[in-house]
């Protein structure tokens, strides 16, 4: 009996492990527990070195000089390599992998010198002796200078290279320098001989193409302003690495951009450039028409006219029907409002002279706004603010220039003189 009664708990017991085991099992089919981070497919790796300035070297490719900030590079199983002039060279393996920054710090030992005599000789025989081969000086120099130097694949140092301790024989020459095709050439280095290798490096170019809404901004590479080019250009033959590109528009921010420039590929910029604008203030005395690049803003203003134009030149006009006309280009800046006061009732005084093609002076008729004043040059004459048309006149003369259109106000020039021509 006592049996039969374990029995009986035993199986709803057994039953019921069953049951939650076969749950568990199928749930985890369904919901698999996410239990490993996939590795990021780009890693950014930074190396340091002591001594700094040590040259890197990762599956063979140089990436420059330590202290190297901020590399990307593709999660993976990495060579690396790490040599300085005069120093132990290291390489190791490395697994780039679930990290945002890798970095790696390496410490280079000093090269021990050893001592090799000057000049060795092999005795053959008793009455003879023969000189042993003599060491062959190597010198080689890169335009541009600076290039990394392998010989037999160690690494040597930069050119200008010069080295007068080598064996003869043959060796491999290798170049690198950063943004140039690498240099690679067999030398026969012989007994006793003095070897010069001059390589002209073959830079390694792409092209950009720059483009901005609105279009016709101006461009500079570097620092450099690319003149008679605007929006869109495409520049070609740039030097591979990275550029400073500026773009500047009258009426919008200047804007610096840095682009990175691939061998024998083409880096394409689209650039939205943002609209600045400036404050003008415009007052006329007694009053006048306003245009502001040709277009009418307000009728007969006798009061401050005040509003807001893009950063950059405009040409402002102002007209009254009885004392003529007004008219310059202004520039608005941003960070200052432009203030302009026109007074039609003032005049400023005017030294109208001429001479002739020696520079002597000369006596002629003076014209202002198609009349003549009644006097000749020189002559000081009291103008009114805007515009004016002059010209001197004389019998048998004529002015190679012709009538010019004269502006008067408190910036303008105080004296106006003509070159007087004969006729032939």
């Amino acid at each position: 009996k006592n049996y039969k009664k374990i029995f009986k708990i035993l199986v709803p017991v057994i039953l019921i492990v069953a049951t939650l085991s076969a749950v568990v099992y199928y749930r985890s089919l369904l919901y698999p527990n996410k239990k490993a981070k996939p590795a990021l497919a780009y890693l950014t790796l930074k190396v340091s070195s002591v001594p700094t300035r040590a040259l890197v070297l990762i599956n063979g490719d140089s990436l420059g000089r330590t202290p190297l900030q901020n590399h990307t590079i593709k999660a993976g199983t990495y060579t690396l390599h790490i040599s300085k002039e005069k120093y132990e060279a290291k390489d190791t393996t490395v697994v780039l992998e679930n990290e945002h920054i890798y970095e790696l710090a390496f410490v280079l030992n000093p090269v021990v010198e050893k001592q090799i005599p000057v000049d060795k000789r092999v005795i053959a025989s008793a009455d003879k002796t023969h000189p042993a081969q003599k060491l062959v000086t190597l010198s080689v120099r890169s335009i541009p200078a600076g290039a990394e130097l392998w010989l037999n694949g160690k690494h040597r140092g930069q050119t200008p290279f010069q080295q007068s301790s080598l064996k003869p024989g043959v060796y491999r020459l290798t170049l690198e320098k950063e943004g140039f095709d690498s240099f690679s050439k067999v030398i026969n280095l012989k007994s006793g001989k003095i070897q010069k290798i001059t390589a002209k490096l073959i830079p390694q170019v792409g092209a950009l193409m720059i483009d901005t809404n609105p279009r016709g901004a101006r461009v500079s590479l570097d620092g450099q302003e690319i003149t008679k080019t605007f929006t869109p250009v495409q520049l070609n033959n740039i030097p591979v690495g990275v550029h400073q590109i500026g773009i500047h528009k009258d009426g919008y921010a200047d804007y610096q951009i840095t682009v990175k420039v691939e061998q024998g590929k083409t880096t394409i910029r689209n650039v939205n450039l943002l609209q600045v604008k400036g404050k003008l203030s415009i007052q006329v005395i007694p009053w006048g028409t306003i245009y502001i690049n040709d277009q009418l803003q307000k009728s007969s203003s006798d009061v401050k006219y005040e509003l807001e134009l893009p950063v950059g030149e405009h040409t402002v006009k102002i007209v009254h029907p009885t004392f003529g006309q007004w008219q310059k280009k202004i520039h608005v800046s941003e960070l200052k409002p432009t203030q302009i006061k026109i007074n039609f009732n003032k005049k400023l005084p005017i030294i109208i002279s001429a001479t002739d093609k020696q520079g002597n002076e000369f006596i002629g008729d003076v014209y202002i706004d198609g009349e003549f004043i009644g006097k000749t040059t020189p002559v000081e004459v009291n103008l009114r603010i805007g515009l004016h048309r002059l010209i001197v006149k004389k019998t048998g003369y004529y002015v190679p220039d012709g009538e010019i259109e004269f502006l008067v106000d408190s910036d303008s020039e105080k004296k106006v003189n003509f070159l007087m021509e004969k006729i032939h």
